[in-house]
């Protein structure tokens, strides 16, 4: 998913011939306290609702200086990207340009993340194992195929850490299409991969108690 197919055209942009009045009233209405400025269609940057406040309701937004003039993302960028911007800038809305850096509008950052959560499968029921390895073991197309050899897929997953750092180890996070994953844990465990915890909806039998509190947790 690009950064135009989330584009909220109901999300004003302010002008720098607006009023401070103005203003207020739009991102009253459209329930932000941040949303990009804008001359002639060319994006200037963001302006948030305290900043607002110090000024006179009659004076025009030009005589403000917006931040992030440098922020914005473009129409053609993926999904992971403007997850990227938006957490990094604490942003509210991501201001998206064309390929000339025409304005085009404002993704809502409440929608990125809602995307997101749906693309790596989080609506959908499935259990949760976080592993540990050596960065130079690491390899998803193996550790796909020992959990597909216990009839189950990998949904999603990530890495925490740094995969051109061969020093330290990796942190896998998968997200798998069953919640019944005991003999998933087990197989992985055989062929040596480190389970550090798994989180199922489902309890997780193992005859090894000592094994099983260390590694299990469940959500409810």
């Amino acid at each position: 998913m690009l950064a135009i197919d989330l584009v909220d055209y109901d999300i004003p942009a302010l002008r720098t011939t607006d009023t401070i009045a103005k203003a207020l009233r739009l991102m009253e209405e459209s329930r932000l306290s941040q949303l990009a400025v804008i001359a002639d269609d060319k994006y200037l940057g963001m302006i948030e609702e305290d900043a607002l406040l110090d000024y006179d309701e009659d004076e025009l937004i030009g005589v403000i200086q917006p931040d992030f003039s440098g922020v914005f993302v473009l129409a053609f960028q993926h999904l992971y990207e403007l997850l990227g911007t938006a957490s990094r800038y604490e942003l509210k809305v991501l201001p998206v340009l064309d390929e000339n850096n025409v304005f085009v509008g404002s993704v809502p950052s409440t929608d990125v993340y809602q995307h997101l959560a749906r693309q790596i499968g989080t609506y959908e029921p499935g259990a949760i194992i976080e592993m540990s390895l050596p960065n130079r073991d690491y390899s998803l197309s193996e550790i796909s195929r020992l959990i597909e050899s216990e009839n189950a897929k990998v949904t999603s997953s990530y890495i925490t850490g740094n995969t051109q750092d061969f020093t330290n180890p990796l942190r896998v996070t998968l997200k798998l299409n069953k919640t019944d994953i005991s003999a998933i844990v087990a197989t992985l465990e055989r062929f040596g991969y480190i389970v550090n915890a798994a989180y199922a909806h489902a309890p997780i039998a193992n005859g090894d108690q000592d094994r099983y509190d260390m590694l299990m947790k469940y959500l409810s």
